[in-house]
């Protein structure tokens, strides 16, 4: 598949094109035939902009294009100790997966007057990208990142979900936990849409809203809430979360149907004078979500009033909500999918175990995750490993799932979790 357009980048005209098909076979007979024979795909992308002052181009990803070895994961979720080699696409043997980490750049090669190009080994997932466009140091401008011109980043306002994103394979050569997140045959897709309520505290906030496809006012629907994480937004999992992917595969095969997905954003929340550090109020979080969000969902959509018919699940800090909101507030939702992270600083003796039982709580993280397992594990004030919470859940006599998928604190493995949680745990 190959996409092209054209669009005024740092103020000079930019072209972009991206080419995804099976690995042919002047790549198979190439320096890296083995690595494009494990991925089965390469993938080409392509910059275009005859602005001379351009020293170089680079493509780059912080959760892609760069991959461990599943084998190489050792005890970690035991001590914590990260002894996985991280390697490039060109590297690539089959039993890896994609990771986040440090920040992979692959410089382009300049093909012609003005075109820059690099083909990868890829296997078949999701990627999220950006290219970095550096100047000379006599224009001044210096190095500037971007999305892909013509596959921008999905935006709501000033909201936006930060990268580029393309899929490369199908649903049958997908990487574990991915085979969802292809999109559907067009007159299968829901639709995305964004509107404002009123909030907590009197402002006006965004939500995300998916609808199926065959969405319909005289049925009754359930409905999943979802949080993103500290500096996160509504449009993320309603974009690069694949979210509307993964609904519309489920409502097609039948395995999640009357289902929709409502995406918020808790920027709210944080400290005024600096809003990269956040002062989560899970009390609020929760008031916020009974009192105004639900409300605005039962008054304009279709939707069943039962708590046993209302999800909510969140990745990082939005998982530590999820978890502290069915530790404190269980009756709340039925259902609860905690992604790579929880709240560990409450004592297990105040939680409301009986109720919690009661509802169905899913737990999850990265096999190389941070939140998995990490130095403040059992420190009462500082732990928010996910490993530790299935162990207070298990200590309390509490039913729960718990799992781990292949990746670090990345989309990769909220993408898996989320496919996982409404696939196999949901409304059964």
């Amino acid at each position: 598949m190959g996409i092209m357009g054209m669009v005024a980048v740092a103020g000079m005209s930019a072209q972009a094109k991206t080419e995804i098909k099976e690995a042919g076979q002047e790549q198979l007979n190439g320096i890296y035939g083995e690595a494009y024979k494990a991925a089965g795909y390469e993938v080409t992308f392509i910059y275009e902009d005859a602005d001379e002052a351009i020293e170089k181009v680079e493509l780059f990803s912080q959760s892609g294009f760069q991959f461990y070895k599943e084998i190489e994961v050792g005890n970690y979720m035991i001590t914590g100790a990260n002894q996985a080699h991280i390697y490039s696409a060109y590297e690539y043997e089959p039993g890896m997966y994609p990771c986040a980490g440090e920040t992979c750049y692959y410089e382009m090669e300049k093909t012609g007057d003005g075109v820059y190009c690099v083909t990868l080994p890829l296997p078949a997932t999701q990627y999220l990208y950006k290219y970095r466009v550096t100047y000379t140091e006599a224009d001044g401008r210096g190095a500037i990142e971007m999305d892909d011109p013509e596959n921008p980043a999905a935006r709501n306002g000033d909201a936006s979900s930060g990268w580029s994103q393309i899929y490369v394979g199908d649903s049958e050569r997908a990487l574990k936990g991915m085979h969802a997140i292809y999109p559907v045959a067009e007159e299968l897709q829901g639709s995305v849409s964004y509107a404002e309520y009123e909030a907590l505290d009197g402002t006006l906030q965004p939500l995300g809203i998916y609808l199926p496809y065959d969405y319909n006012e005289e049925k009754t629907y359930r409905t999943i809430y979802i949080s993103h994480g500290s500096g996160g937004n509504e449009t993320e999992w309603m974009s690069i979360g694949s979210v509307p992917n993964i609904m519309d595969q489920l409502n097609a095969s039948g395995e999640l149907q009357n289902t929709i997905v409502v995406t918020m954003s808790n920027m709210m929340w944080h400290i005024p004078d600096n809003p990269w550090i956040f002062g989560w109020d899970w009390e609020k979080m929760k008031d916020n979500l009974t009192q105004c969000i639900i409300p605005y969902m039962e008054e304009h959509y279709s939707v069943s009033s039962e708590a046993n018919d209302r999800a909510f699940c969140g990745l990082s800090m939005g998982s530590i909500g999820a978890s502290a909101i069915v530790q404190q507030w269980p009756e709340t939702f039925g259902y609860y999918g905690c992604f790579s992270a929880a709240n560990n600083g409450i004592d297990v003796s105040t939680w409301n175990t009986e109720a919690m039982k009661n509802a169905t709580i899913f737990v999850s993280a990265g096999e190389l995750d941070m939140a998995l397992m990490n130095k403040n594990y059992d420190n009462p004030e500082m732990d928010n490993t996910s490993r530790n919470f299935s162990e207070h859940l298990t200590e309390a006599e509490i039913p729960h799932t718990f799992i781990t998928f292949p990746g670090m604190h990345d989309w990769n493995v909220w993408v898996a979790s989320f496919t996982c949680f409404a696939e196999n745990i949901l409304w059964k």
